[in-house]
């Protein structure tokens, strides 16, 4: 099982960081975007990695699962990431909805504030609209200015979605307990209280790789 996550991980980063540039339609406009600057991976703090689904028709409901990495410094100049902590997200919404979505998200957190957020499972409740529509995947940028997350998406599906949404990440207690032992903790595992499973040292590799790729290029 950590093995996939690893891998789906990865598939996502190689999605955002080094993919073309599609074309994409949201309500109001195109939203054509840049993929996720290599920068980015070097000043973050963290990334999250997110696979919702979502459906509905009139009352909505979305349910997914995440992933987070925490850097820790670095030793002889290779940065070091935190164990992945696991957890889950749910949401409601009532509004016009109609359709389904499959949104892969990587998040980049920038600062220490943000990660440790992104775990919490702090309610949250917004308004949303949003069109995605037909096969074609698509690397999309949603930010606000001044704010520490970054998400970048490939989206799949098709669906109209103008609601009122709430919901919640919580704690996989059940997988993160198999993977470091009873007590472990999202913000245990992101602070370095555990060693990181070896399933995921081509995620911390490809990183790396990123990370000199972008060194490399600026020289």
């Amino acid at each position: 099982m950590l093995q996939k996550d690893a891998a789906l991980a990865m598939s996502m980063l190689a999605r955002v960081a080094g993919g073309r540039r599609p074309q994409s339609a949201k309500a109001g406009g195109e939203r054509a975007t840049p993929m996720l600057p290599r920068d980015y991976l070097k000043t973050c703090a963290g990334l999250q990695f997110v696979v919702v689904q979502t459906g509905g028709f009139g009352v909505s409901g979305a349910r997914g699962r995440a992933l987070t990495i925490a850097k820790l410094g670095k030793t002889d100049g290779v940065t070091r990431w935190s164990a992945p902590a696991f957890t889950t997200c749910h949401a409601a919404g009532l509004g016009l909805t109609l359709g389904y979505d499959v949104m892969r998200s990587v998040v980049v957190l920038g600062d220490k504030e943000a990660v440790a957020a992104a775990v919490k499972g702090a309610p949250r409740v917004g308004l949303e609209l949003d069109v995605v529509a037909g096969r074609e995947r698509e690397v999309v940028q949603s930010v606000e200015a001044g704010c520490p997350t970054v998400p970048y998406s490939v989206a799949a599906g098709a669906m109209l979605d103008l609601s009122l949404k709430g919901g919640a990440m919580l704690a996989a207690s059940k997988k993160n307990a198999a993977a470091y032992g009873r007590g472990a903790t999202p913000s245990s595992i992101l602070d370095g209280a555990v060693d990181p499973p070896p399933e995921f040292e081509p995620l911390y590799e490809m990183l790396s790789a990123l990370a000199r790729e972008h060194e490399e290029f600026k020289g």
